[in-house]
């Protein structure tokens, strides 16, 4: 599984304003059916939409990340990715500032 980018910087936001979303691109380097089984955030903030079918190999795919300013401050956030790849998971970041 290879991922165009692994890190995304959302930029400024107004706390409890409108969330952004930003769709990780990968494309299925493997030599079987990916199969995307879970997400794990470091923060309530975070919503992530999966694949919900399994990606062929040399097929594309897309991790959608949504950040919703809930609380003021800058942040970084890891969004771990839980797949039938070797080691089992990986991460992707998030980074902003809430005003």
């Amino acid at each position: 599984m290879s991922f165009e980018v692994v890190s995304h910087d959302f930029g400024e936001f107004v706390k409890g304003g409108k969330s952004k979303t930003f769709a990780f691109e990968f494309t299925n380097t493997g030599d079987a059916p990916l199969v995307l089984v879970r997400a794990k955030s470091s923060c309530r903030c975070i919503e992530v939409e999966l694949p919900k079918r399994p990606i062929a190999t040399g097929g594309k795919g897309q991790v959608v990340v949504r950040y919703v300013p809930k609380d003021a401050g800058v942040f970084n956030k890891g969004v771990e990715i839980f797949a039938n790849i070797p080691g089992g998971s990986l991460t992707l970041f998030v980074k902003g500032n809430v005003q």
